[in-house]
């Protein structure tokens, strides 16, 4: 693919500090789709052709780069558009020293006489998604999550509960109304039964562990941001720009890879009072209403593509990108050479998530500098 512009940056030896890692932090386990936490060594290589001080990642998702530069010494500031997404960029991103202690998690899993709690879930979501147990104890955890004095503290909880609520989902989504897979007593070829019925409180205890021990000081001001780059008229200035935004599978009649669609649960726990106001009603599913965005429209995804390669070309930009994809590969590497000296493309065979062996598709990582 291309021709001399496909050229390796070297790298000094000199340069071995701009490496070092600060400190040894666990990055948490995920379950969201398209999470590149299985690759983030194989791409961190490829993105370090380039010398930067900053980086600004722009569809930040699990945070699994943002974590990996934090930890290589680089000021990071991650953006997510999905607000349980910038739930986790504010508790291991942003985040330096605050961390969920056993008092804290042993207030949020009791109830308190004095605390008034709802029961939206409840009633809103009865055999949808979770048991009615289940649906209770989201209630009440989100008021007691309110109730925490800080900020990180509580995006450590925000981004416990849901892991742990994607945990018990079958494929790990909401977008189908399936609690009946879940609680049927049939033979089953796919899923996890025993992590489905683990109760609530023994998975939120395990992701409070792991979203803790993912926190740490790199001695830089890193910042999360809930921003649609479509929209975010003054993003922060940064060395590099990763970009990984949702691709659009062209082998497919409906090709779009829409997370307001598979995570609409989530997005509307963190705006647990608007809720109600907020949910199709006409789908069984109680979706979020919401735009549809250019990144899951065949007919936009070029515009958006083009004018996201402009908002950011005075940076260093590294694309992740899906070989199905549209625009085509050849096609982004036409775009990225005209506003670019050097492009270097690369690809590893790589299992998306809810895909087959047979329909795999390569992760394509473009690395484009003057």
């Amino acid at each position: 693919m291309g021709d001399n512009k496909q050229m390796r940056f070297n790298v000094d030896d000199e340069s071995d500090d701009d490496f070092y890692v600060t400190e040894e932090a666990e990055f948490p386990t995920t379950r969201y789709q398209g999470s590149k936490r299985d690759i983030v060594d194989w791409l961190w290589d490829e993105i370090t052709r380039v010398e930067f001080d900053s980086v600004l990642d722009v569809f930040g998702g699990t945070g699994a780069i943002s974590h990996k530069a934090k930890q290589f010494n680089k000021q990071v500031f991650y953006n997510d558009y999905l607000r349980f997404n910038h739930q986790i960029g504010l508790a291991i991103i942003e985040n330096n020293e605050h961390r969920l202690t056993d008092e804290d998690v042993e207030f949020l899993l009791t109830d308190h006489d004095h605390l008034d709690y709802p029961s939206f879930i409840q009633e809103e979501f009865e055999d949808l998604y979770f048991t009615d147990e289940e649906n209770d104890w989201l209630d009440r955890m989100h008021v007691n999550i309110n109730e925490l004095d800080n900020k990180y503290k509580r995006a450590i909880a925000h981004s416990a509960v849901a892991q742990s609520c994607l945990a018990k989902r079958p494929y790990n989504l909401f977008h189908r109304a399936n609690l009946y897979m879940r609680t049927q007593d049939v033979e089953r070829s796919f899923g996890n039964k025993t992590t489905w019925e683990k109760p609530f409180e023994e998975h939120f205890r395990d992701n409070v562990d792991e979203y803790n021990k993912g926190v740490f000081d790199n001695g830089r001001d890193n910042k999360a941001f809930n921003k649609d780059v479509m929209e975010w008229e003054n993003p922060p200035e940064a060395d590099l720009v990763y970009l990984d935004p949702p691709y659009y599978d062209r082998t497919k009649q409906n090709g779009e890879t829409n997370y307001q669609f598979y995570y609409h649960f989530l997005e509307g726990y963190l705006q647990y009072d608007d809720w109600p106001e907020m949910i199709d009603d006409s789908v069984k599913t109680k979706r979020l209403h919401h735009e549809k965005s250019p990144w899951t429209d065949k007919d936009r995804i070029y515009e958006a593509f083009e004018y996201t390669f402009d908002k950011f070309q005075d940076s260093h930009i590294v694309l992740s990108y899906n070989s199905a994809g549209l625009p085509t590969p050849e096609e982004l590497m036409e775009m990225l050479e005209e506003r670019k000296e050097n492009v270097v493309v690369e690809a590893k065979e790589h299992q998306y998530a809810l895909s087959t062996h047979e329909d795999s598709a390569d992760e394509i990582i473009f690395v484009a500098y003057d």
